[in-house]
């Protein structure tokens, strides 16, 4: 493969990780405003004037100052038909492709943050937006789409295989 098919291909691999990120913070935003919009449901035609105001107090998330006894009351009552609002577990990463393992090298250049992770007997490079990380702390992170022969011109290096992710959760070493 030539050069410059390689240029082209890390090209529209970059253009596609920048639509697909700025996808996801988009949808996330949709979904905050939505969690935090939800306040004042469509009014039905049975509408009740004496309704409870919600307690702004209380976390979309289903937490509120921490006080346990308190919480069950501070709960808002929500409208007849209303979806449930309960929080659910995170999904496991188990299901889905990921790397798991100690940082042993990382870097920050252009905005991102560069890891090189060992886990499973295997080294692997990633990288995501600028985050705080150091030598020790364990780094997960999902697979995508590897990124073979990628040259970092801020870096001046050529990495064999990289996979950039639009996050990678780190463990602090204690």
């Amino acid at each position: 493969m030539t050069e410059q098919k390689i240029n082209e291909i890390q090209k529209k691999y970059k253009k596609e990780f920048v639509a697909n990120t700025v996808g996801f913070i988009v949808f996330g935003l949709l979904v905050l405003g939505i969690m935090l919009g939800c306040k004042t449901c469509s009014e039905t035609a049975d509408t009740d004037s004496a309704r409870k105001p919600l307690n702004m107090n209380v976390c979309p998330a289903g937490g509120s100052d921490g006080d346990a006894e308190s919480d069950a009351q501070d709960k808002p009552e929500l409208p007849a038909g209303h979806p449930d609002m309960t929080p659910k577990k995170p999904q496991s990463m188990d299901n889905i492709p990921h790397i798991k393992g100690k940082v042993v090298e990382t870097m920050n250049s252009g905005r991102y943050t560069y890891v090189l992770v060992e886990g499973d007997g295997k080294k692997t490079w990633a990288a995501a937006p600028e985050f705080k990380v150091k030598v020790g702390d364990q780094a997960v992170f999902p697979l995508g789409m590897p990124m073979k022969n990628f040259k970092s011109r801020t870096l001046d290096r050529t990495f064999e295989i990289i996979y950039f992710s639009g996050d990678i959760l780190i463990v602090p070493a204690r």
